[in-house]
């Protein structure tokens, strides 16, 4: 509950899934939803083009860099938890944050961060494996500044 009451107080972005809080008694309940039709990543994956991967990188690129400026680590990542909306453009969103943090020590926030960039890596790589369509030029690497 509080890393989704950072999220919205940081404000929004396309990338992170929307969400409201709805007052029930003394308790706040959160929804999370989106408002355009979305598949999971794992649907579409055999789909994509190298242009959509590059996107998709870029988009959890954005979403990772507003997560890590308002000191929430997300944690794990998966196929089933990245949501793709394909129209009126390609777009991902992160949507599962059941593995996600705040960071409250500085000492072992960069640490913390490079983990999600990590798990993003791994999941890159199979996303490449498994895409039929891909043809880069080049090869997408991170790097650290």
């Amino acid at each position: 509950m509080m890393v989704l009451r950072k999220i919205g107080l940081a404000g929004s972005l396309q990338n992170v899934i929307n969400q409201c809080a709805i007052a029930d008694k003394d308790v706040y309940k959160w929804v999370l939803h989106t408002t355009r039709h979305h598949y999971t990543l794992r649907e579409v994956l055999t789909e994509l083009t190298s242009e959509d991967i590059l996107t998709i990188n870029l988009d959890v690129i954005k979403a990772l860099n507003f997560l890590h400026r308002n000191d929430i680590i997300l944690g794990r990542m998966s196929l089933d938890s990245l949501l793709v909306v394909k129209e009126p453009q390609l777009t991902l969103i992160i949507a599962d944050f059941s593995h996600a943090r705040i960071v409250v020590k500085e000492r072992n926030r960069r640490k913390d961060f490079d983990a999600d960039f990590r798990e993003w890596k791994k999941l890159k790589g199979v996303i490449e494996l498994y895409s039929t369509s891909l043809a880069l030029p080049f090869k997408i690497t991170f790097k650290k500044i």
